[in-house]
């Protein structure tokens, strides 16, 4: 019921903000993945290249 209370509180979800968070989220990562573990970077593509075939095909 956690939805329907927050409505009823008429709070909103501001969708703008929730992705700039996401997105900022993203690039935080990348940088510290690319920076310190850049070895691995071709690994993550793939598996997130897999995800993506698996999960949002």
């Amino acid at each position: 019921m956690f939805g329907i209370r927050f409505a009823e509180a008429e709070h909103t979800f501001n969708i703008t903000r929730a992705v700039l968070v996401l997105e900022y989220m993203q690039a935080a990562i990348d940088v510290i993945i690319t920076r310190d573990h850049g070895d691995v970077v071709p690994q993550l593509r793939e598996a997130a290249k897999e995800r993506l075939a698996t999960f949002h095909a």
